[in-house]
């Protein structure tokens, strides 16, 4: 900044330090330079006030060897560190790291580029960093928010369109249903303690069987269920269930929770009873149809032979007796 020979600043300069001072100040955070072991030569004050150390005393010091950090400001799964990122000269574009002070963990963002000597070697680093957490913890805050509202629209509409959601522990046997689940499955809501055998023994006899080899398939096999059965609910009626679940493993590949979806089918599965028995009592009425016309063409043929013999016996008739004539008329009229 200094002209050679000179121990002035011109007016000049003097603007262009205040204006560079005014911008660091307006970035909200403080700019740095380090040699090439990542130690640093310079500080612009203030120094992050939480670490306790003035921008001073940190000279000389090698920068923090913090874990950096992904977009969601949760640990990266290389397990990178500041320092080993500096050994990389390509340029620091809004890197998080993790700072943990006092027992307190804050995020920073850091932004450098290396500079290199006059031979070509690395001389160092220059950048900025600043406090981020504030902001992405409003960031999560508004995530969650929004996830929080995504999930309340969708069971909504799920309770719209009577689909209930229900969750077996398979190392306890309970099982939990929400309120459409225990509407559908007649229960009250909350529901009392209720068990998969409790479940399985209120399937209808005719389709439990069915209903215990889908459960028992997805445990062991598949993961995935679906089955339609009926229910016998406390009230005596019995509507068709449909159930679409699938199983969570833990770590050791043993399930441990069974989530899913339940349904009132019932409408449903008359409407493709009765659109079976409709296909069924058409397709009666063809066959009935074909078998008219299958034994109306095997009966023409000798029935016309009969009937031509006969008239050509009633071409006859003079010399025909009279209960002959009378005989001939007959095979006619039956023909």
């Amino acid at each position: 900044s200094i002209e050679p020979g000179t121990d002035t600043v011109s007016p000049g300069q003097d603007a262009e330090r205040a204006r560079w001072r005014d911008l660091a100040r307006a970035a909200g955070g403080w700019f740095f330079e380090t040699d090439a072991e990542a130690r640093f030569r310079w500080v612009s004050g203030p120094y992050p006030p939480y670490t306790g150390d003035s921008s001073e005393a940190v000279i000389g010091q090698k920068v923090l060897d913090v874990p950096l950090l992904d977009v969601d400001g949760q640990p990266r799964a290389d397990g990178l560190r500041l320092r080993a990122r500096l050994e990389d000269p390509a340029p620091l574009v809004d890197v998080l790291t993790a700072w943990s002070v006092a027992g307190e963990q804050r995020i920073v963002a850091c932004n450098a580029v290396p500079f290199y000597r006059a031979d070509g070697g690395l001389a160092g680093w220059r950048g900025n960093a600043r406090d981020v957490t504030d902001l992405l913890n409003a960031r999560a805050q508004a995530r969650a928010r929004h996830e929080q509202s995504f999930e309340e629209r969708l069971v909504h509409a799920a309770a719209q369109s009577g689909i209930g959601f229900a969750e077996l522990d398979v190392v306890s046997g309970r099982m939990a249903f929400d309120a459409v689940a225990c509407s559908n499955h007649g229960l009250p809501f909350p529901h009392p303690p209720y068990s998969a055998a409790d479940w399985l023994g209120a399937v209808h006899e005719a389709d439990r069987a069915q209903a215990t080899e889908a459960l028992t398939d997805a445990l062991a096999r598949s993961g995935h269920m679906e089955a339609r059965y009926r229910f016998v609910r406390p009230d005596g009626s019995q509507p068709w269930l449909e159930v679409i679940a699938s199983v969570r493993h833990d770590e050791a590949g043993r399930p441990t929770v069974v989530t899913g979806t339940c349904r009132d089918v019932t409408v449903q599965v008359l409407a493709e009873r009765l659109r079976q028995e409709k296909d069924a009592a058409e397709r009666a009425s063809q066959a009935k149809s074909e078998v008219v016309a299958r034994v109306s063409h095997e009966l023409r043929t000798p029935l016309n032979a009969i009937l031509g013999l006969a008239q050509l016996m009633a071409l006859d008739g003079e010399h025909l007796s009279g209960a002959q004539r009378h005989r001939v008329a007959g095979i006619e009229e039956a023909g």
